[in-house]
């Protein structure tokens, strides 16, 4: 079987790097990846290098025009490249990942170039004022199989219709990640950021808004 999927960003790549090396160590399965977007304008190419560090069959890198300044640019510069790319590859399946707007722009493709298309991490929601919710939503609304990290995204998938044979709970990919990755003892990073062990600590995260300008 002929397996094709899509990279457009550093984050992406290695949340769906764990996947790509089960499917490569399958002798009966083979593995095509498009490369494009923010992998191909990174300076040192470091994502790029360990893509092709991993020996992961690269069938396409696509860069972006000057003027790509925005996400609609980038879709529209996508969907005119694309087409041809996945006809060319003829694949058998194809994956896209999530919620980003380079992995829509791959769907689109896929779904108007009549491929089968699995959505990995589907039906997650995210809350508040982000693209992420209706763009997932609107991949998954046209895709055909489902991978599911948590049980409350396989009861979204239903909500919409989908039957429940196209759905699998797989659970999430970077877990396999968070796996293999030796941490430093808790004192030894206290100690490194000069954080003093008997204070309370609190450590918060901000996921962008787009539309929230100010």
């Amino acid at each position: 079987m002929n397996i094709l999927a899509f990279t457009g960003s550093r984050a992406d790549y290695y949340l769906q790097r764990p996947l790509f090396i089960a499917i490569q160590q399958n002798p009966s399965l083979n593995l095509s990846l498009i490369v494009s977007c923010g992998i191909i304008a990174e300076i040192d190419r470091s994502t790029l290098d360990s893509i092709h560090g991993e020996g992961f069959h690269i069938c396409a890198e696509l860069s972006l025009p000057s003027e790509s300044i925005d996400h609609l640019s980038t879709i529209s510069h996508l969907l005119n490249r694309l087409p041809v790319i996945i006809s060319d590859c003829n694949p058998d399946l194809c994956i896209v990942y999530a919620d980003r707007y380079e992995s829509f722009a791959f769907a689109l493709s896929c779904f108007h170039s009549n491929r089968i298309l699995l959505h990995v991490e589907s039906g997650d929601l995210t809350y508040g004022g982000t693209y992420d919710d209706s763009l997932r939503h609107a991949i998954s609304h046209i895709s055909h199989l489902y991978s599911t990290s948590t049980l409350a995204s396989c009861d979204v998938l239903l909500s919409f219709g989908i039957s429940s044979w196209r759905i699998h709970h797989s659970g999430l990919l970077s877990y396999d990640n968070l796996a293999s990755i030796q941490l430093p003892p808790p004192v030894d990073v206290l100690s490194n950021l000069n954080l003093d062990i008997c204070s309370p600590l609190v450590l918060a995260t901000m996921h962008p808004i787009p539309r929230d300008k100010g």
